[in-house]
């Protein structure tokens, strides 16, 4: 049986080493729920028809409840700002834009959100709603045509 060291790793392979090498450390405990107590998405207006919403929930942005309370919020308000005609989404934790589920929380905490205005659940609710919104939109067509005029 061959075994490579996490540390020994060519330089295509960081990147997945560094992933493994996470995996191994949530195992054992080294990696802990968010180390941030301020938000963990924020809006940030730029122009009034610019916004910006920003990840930040270190050390790997992690989607876990308090992430999609908070995500849900902000895509509430700029559903509802008839003004924002561009959001740009960014992260503030270096190397990761929006990772996987946070797998040390309650299942629960996220299970029993409220499902959102589609009918759906927390999560899938607001990438449908996002997928809906005027700033997602091209404005070649209208929402579900996909046809080019």
């Amino acid at each position: 049986m061959r075994t490579t060291s996490l540390r020994s790793a060519t330089s295509p392979d960081r990147s997945r080493s560094r992933a493994l090498e996470a995996v191994l450390n949530l195992r054992r405990g080294a990696l802990v729920k968010s180390t941030s107590e301020s938000p963990q998405v924020r809006l940030t207006r730029k122009l009034p028809a610019y916004c910006r919403v920003v990840f930040d929930n270190p050390p790997l942005n992690l989607m876990g409840p308090e992430f999609v309370v908070q995500f849900k919020k902000i895509m509430t308000e700029l559903e509802a700002d008839e003004h924002v005609k561009v959001v740009v989404f960014e992260s503030a934790v270096e190397g990761y834009f929006l990772n996987h589920s946070d797998f040390l929380a309650k299942l629960e905490d996220l299970t029993n959100l409220p499902q959102g205005p589609t009918g759906l659940e927390a999560w899938p609710d607001i990438l449908v709603r996002l997928t809906r919104a005027p700033s997602c939109r091209s404005p070649r067509s209208g929402p579900g045509d996909r046809k080019r005029k």
